[in-house]
């Protein structure tokens, strides 16, 4: 699997925007590797800091991730790991990719929807706290505010029986993009926002235990369906553990006759 991430797969990005890339590999060599009851490596980063100025545009990043490394990601309900699946800007897609991605709504989990709040409330911490490095760099504030609400929509959507949408609805990229521009200032004031977050984290805790409620009822008394369907606790880690076979069985052969040919 091959995409442009971050903000570009979100269709949030800026002319101040770097080049961000996100792969998943089969390592090549990965028979050798549990031959010797060790696992092949799990990720190759390039990324680059820039304390005195946002300005990227010049900026090629990249994140390889060795296919079982991100399945245990994935298992993990990390919703970096499920927005792939549900992006609709990607350069690359192999028939692997694609028949996984057919199992993608069982990847919404109870623990994926713990990893959507937990992400959301570690990025208003970092604004709450004035020593923290959202504080630090130029228009980092922006920047963590922006995250907080696009996993803030995409949580809603996903408690309510939708599915990430990854890039959002036009309003509400609109908005978004104003937050992450700037300045943070009138209605866009850090208070504000904070009031704001903390208002869609409260419609998502109550919403969630509504869902729950009527879901237990429906399955005692019989309640039709509506478009609500019951959320499971973990993935199938069997069907992952299978898929996951199949692709290393497959790069073994290959390798094989490739070495006897």
């Amino acid at each position: 699997f091959l995409a442009r991430s971050g903000s570009f797969m979100y269709n949030l990005h800026t002319p101040e925007s770097d080049r961000d890339y996100y792969i998943v590999y089969s390592h090549n060599k990965s028979k050798d590797y549990y031959k010797a009851f060790q696992s092949p490596p799990g990720e190759y980063r390039k990324h680059e800091t820039r304390l005195e100025t946002s300005d990227k545009r010049d900026v090629d990043e990249f994140t390889a991730t060795e296919v079982g490394n991100f399945l245990r990601h994935l298992i993990k309900g990390n919703p970096k790991i499920i927005e792939p699946f549900f992006a609709s800007r990607t350069i690359y897609e192999s028939d692997e990719w694609k028949r996984l991605k057919k199992l993608r709504k069982s990847f919404l989990t109870e623990r994926a929807i713990a990893q959507y709040k937990g992400f959301i409330a570690l990025q208003l911490s970092q604004i709450k706290n004035p020593k923290s490095s959202a504080h630090k760099r130029p228009n980092r504030l922006q920047k963590v505010f922006y995250y907080a609400f696009h996993k803030l929509g995409e949580l809603l959507r996903v408690i309510k029986g939708g599915v990430p949408t990854v890039a959002p609805p036009e309003d509400e990229r609109k908005r978004i993009l104003r937050i992450r521009k700037g300045p943070l200032e009138g209605d866009l004031s850090p208070e504000k926002l904070v009031e704001e977050l903390e208002r869609g984290m409260t419609e998502c805790f109550v919403f969630d235990k509504v869902v729950k409620r009527w879901l237990v009822r429906k399955l005692v008394l019989g309640y039709p369906e509506n478009g609500v369907r019951h959320r499971p606790a973990e993935v199938d880690v069997g069907h992952l553990c299978d898929w996951l076979l199949d692709i290393r069985k497959s790069r073994w052969i290959r390798s094989s006759f490739a070495c006897t040919g």
